[in-house]
């Protein structure tokens, strides 16, 4: 089971969207990193047959997808960003109608909706309207009709959006089970949703792929350059501007920083660093936006 990435580009116009990518995906769950307009949705996309590449191919055991497309998609599971849905359609029509979408035969989709409607938590909705349907359950909904043929190939377009903590929790244990016989390739903005599951992890700036390795690995690259300093307000207004500010808690007139630094930072302790030290080392805009409102 492997999915291959050859040389894969998207252009619009003047725009490159997805840089002459080469990716090799092996069974496992895979963590898509990336700020807004890194090139996420657009490589899912291409993986998916959905867009064509302007340039280079999409490989999934030696078969080029787009030749090979009717056997590809009964192996790919999608769920992607924006979801669709027939409002007036209850979750048990809209996951039926998918199924026949998909081929599958009623003795086997039955089973399986019966199956997913537990595992999701969506049993009691069963003949609810998807229009009464909450953000959170819409997600799980779109989760659901992703696994409906239990596909060896999932890609999964920000599953975590609009899902509480425990729900966050339950769909991470999920996807961690999926990816012990399955291609699992997860995009998401929440670094703490694939920290503690990924196999893998995809960093992709401005269209291109700047690392892809095992987590323990890629930090080996922030190894003495995340700090912890405490300190008071006009100290910590002097961090957040000279450095990048991963992190701040305030105790009373005490604020403690996590900072990330090329450089030592007097007064400061080192301490251990996380995929979010090394994703906001590479997207220092995001770290600034998250931690305007915190002083």
């Amino acid at each position: 089971m492997e999915l291959i990435l050859e040389g894969l580009t998207k252009q619009y116009s003047k725009t490159v969207a997805v840089d002459h990518v080469d990716l090799k995906l092996n069974k496992g769950v895979i963590g898509l990193l990336g700020a807004n307009g890194s090139g996420k949705t657009t490589i899912m996309k291409m993986i998916c047959g959905i867009l064509s590449p302007t340039t280079g191919h999409v490989y999934y055991d030696n078969q080029e997808i787009l030749k090979n497309y009717d056997s590809y998609v009964t192996n790919l599971g999608y769920m992607p960003q924006q979801l669709g849905f027939y409002p007036s359609f209850t979750v048990q029509e809209f996951l039926e109608y998918m199924s026949v979408v998909k081929g599958l035969k009623k003795e086997f989709y039955k089973k399986k909706i019966d199956e997913l409607l537990v595992r999701l938590n969506l049993e009691d909705k069963r003949k609810a309207k998807i229009k009464s349907l909450s953000g959170g359950m819409l997600r799980r909904l779109g989760i659901a009709q992703a696994l409906l043929n239990e596909p060896k190939i999932l890609i999964l377009d920000e599953p975590t959006a609009g899902l509480d903590p425990k729900e966050r929790i339950v769909l991470r244990n999920m996807i961690s089970r999926i990816g012990e016989e399955a291609i699992v390739l997860l995009s998401t903005h929440i670094v703490s949703d694939v920290e503690s599951i990924a196999d893998q992890i995809i960093l992709m700036k401005k269209g291109k792929v700047l690392y892809y390795d095992e987590p323990d690995k890629l930090l080996l690259e922030m190894e003495n350059k995340v700090f912890e300093a405490s300190c008071n307000r006009k100290q910590a207004e002097e961090y957040m501007m000279n450095h990048i500010v991963v992190n701040v808690k305030k105790h009373q007139d005490e604020y403690v920083l996590r900072i990330v630094s090329d450089k030592p930072i007097e007064n400061a302790q080192t301490v251990e660093p996380g995929l979010d030290d090394l994703y906001l080392y590479h997207f220092q805009d995001e770290a600034m936006e998250r931690l305007s409102d915190q002083l």
